[in-house]
């Protein structure tokens, strides 16, 4: 069986592969395994009590160009660790990484681990073909068992599966009755599923948003849907491939404050972005929105203390640079 190929690829122009290349080696040096070399740029990583070995390779462009370079990984199938090991480094050293099998980025985090590279229980693979999905990640930070992603075979949309059902097939023999609570859609494609993955825009578990809005993750408790009161809201947008999570808001004239909305009357959370996305004339529309644990209290115009939401907006793309400010942020999680 053939190895399955990665790409690391530098994030950002200012990235010297080459050096990054020696950082990661110098890196793996310091870890409990052997780091072999076969050749200039080449290595083979590999472990005393584990049966896998991986190879790594700097693959350096020949001629002029954008092109950086990039560095090649290569493991075994059933070799999970190597990749969860060096996504470690990825996500420190602004890289992100690609799978040749999926013919897509995948999800930086360790905890989303890729199936291309775990054996799976093969009655676990029958319930998935029961409902004609095949299974691409499990995520396993805070679940003991792991929460699956999966497709329709032939299909682009990115599924979450119940862990539930999923265990019940499991006990009682198999898929002997089917049921609408077995997924939900959460991306439309393997691209945004990484996108929103690598943004915590994903749900924390099956219920989280099964049969609910999944535009709109509200970390602050604050009623969006029909606040019955006055809601300030400060909208801080970014467009969701900005690798330097650079977000944009807007000032008055002069630059002293940032301009806050609210939502209105006849409104939800949902309606005041899309109402405040056009009148900025920022984007159509919005993908994904988190509104921040944190509440600020302000006074309104007549005095009246009232609670103050950040929502941070991820659009497709932004159609203009906003006036005003931007800054570096550090990613909202749960």
């Amino acid at each position: 069986m053939e190895d399955i190929v990665y790409f690391l690829i530098p994030k950002f122009k200012e990235q010297k592969v080459d050096i990054d290349f020696k950082k990661l080696t110098s890196w793996l040096s310091g870890q409990e395994l052997e780091l072999i070399m076969e050749s200039e740029g080449r290595y083979k990583i590999a472990y005393k009590d584990r049966p896998h070995a991986a190879r790594l390779e700097l693959n350096l462009p020949t001629g002029t160009g954008t092109d950086q370079g990039k560095i090649v990984l290569r493991v075994n199938h059933g070799d999970a660790y190597s990749l969860r090991n060096i996504k470690e480094f990825a996500q420190t050293s602004g890289y992100k990484i690609y799978s040749l099998e999926l013919n897509s980025f995948i999800p930086e985090g360790v905890f989303f681990r890729d199936l291309t590279t775990i054996s799976i229980d093969p009655g676990i693979l029958e319930i998935f073909a029961s409902y004609d999905f095949e299974p691409l990640f499990i995520e396993d930070l805070l679940k003991p068992n792991g929460i699956f992603f999966a497709r329709k075979k032939g299909q682009n949309e990115i599924y979450i599966i119940n862990p539930y059902l999923l265990e019940y097939y499991t006990n009682w023999g198999g898929v002997t009755a089917k049921s609408s609570e077995f997924s939900y859609e959460v991306a439309p494609n393997l691209e945004k599923f990484t996108q929103y993955a690598n943004r915590g825009l994903l749900p924390i578990s099956f219920y989280d948003k099964f049969k609910k809005d999944i535009k709109i993750f509200n970390l602050s408790g604050i009623d969006i849907e029909n606040p019955g009161r006055k809601v300030f809201i400060k909208p801080i947008i970014m467009q969701i491939d900005n690798e330097k999570f650079q977000f944009f808001t807007k000032q008055d004239e002069r630059g002293a404050m940032i301009i806050m909305d609210k939502i209105r009357e006849g409104e939800n959370l949902d309606k005041s972005i899309n109402r405040v996305l056009k009148e900025w004339e920022l984007a159509d529309g919005y993908l994904r929105a988190v509104v921040a644990r944190e509440v600020e209290f302000d006074k309104d115009k007549v005095g009246l203390l009232t609670p103050r939401i950040m929502v941070f907006v991820y659009v497709e793309k932004l159609l203009k640079m906003p006036e005003g400010n931007q800054r570096d942020w550090d990613p909202i999680r749960p």
